[in-house]
């Protein structure tokens, strides 16, 4: 499963991708918010630790447009969130990590967020903090049994992330929501460990990108 800034991130070049029309039409004013919190917002679950499932699969369905049987904003960055989400596995063998452990599989969230976000240009965290706080299509992750207060703690939680203003302060923050048997410090320590596979990272990344911009222009 990848990080906040990693499903943000394809959520913004796959809308690149995008045939001239779909790409006017997620990129409004009153769109783009929506259509990049769709991005992360599988991930609300974390906020009350709920069976990934729920989220991941909604209501038993594999992609977004067919669960929520909608083709908005917020459904399409959704359905990127899945589709990276299904391409992680091509990454996490690269590690070498036991993703069973929480304080390897929470490093390995990051290590690939802090990759792109070094590689990425400086503001994005800061726009991106910014959609996810403006988006107001709730209706659908209501559906799904999440409150408006919940959805709030969320974006608190996501801005708090991606505005921490060094590496190690952002993952902290990431792993407040997320109590587990290891000390900080452990943690931290399998972070600083990570070798990145750049050309494995970049391949992830390339294919979820892809994958992503196909199926949205097929359902938009």
């Amino acid at each position: 499963m990848a990080g906040w800034f990693t499903h943000l991130l394809v959520a913004l070049k796959a809308l690149e991708k995008l045939p001239k029309e779909k790409r006017s039409f997620l990129s409004r004013f009153e769109h783009i918010d929506d259509y990049l919190f769709g991005s992360i917002a599988p991930d609300v679950r974390y906020i009350s630790n709920v069976n990934a499932g729920e989220t991941h699969a909604p209501k038993g369905k594999s992609s977004a447009f067919k669960a929520f049987e909608s083709s908005s904003p917020f459904v399409a960055g959704y359905e990127a969130h899945l589709i990276t989400d299904k391409n992680w596995g091509r990454i996490v063998d690269s590690f070498k990590v036991d993703v069973k452990k929480p304080e390897q599989k929470f490093a390995l969230y990051f290590a690939v967020d802090r990759y792109f976000r070094s590689k990425s240009e400086w503001f994005l965290p800061v726009m991106f903090c910014g959609n996810a706080s403006r988006a107001d299509d709730a209706a659908l992750l209501e559906s799904l049994g999440f409150d408006k207060a919940q959805i709030s703690a969320y974006k608190l939680l996501v801005c708090g992330y991606l505005l921490a203003s060094d590496a190690q302060t952002s993952f902290l923050t990431f792993l407040t929501r997320f109590p587990f048997n290891a000390s900080e410090k452990a943690a931290i320590s399998v972070l600083d460990s990570l070798v990145i596979p750049e050309r494995k990272l970049n391949s992830f990344f390339s294919a979820s990108v892809s994958a992503s911009a196909e199926e949205i222009a097929k359902n938009l």
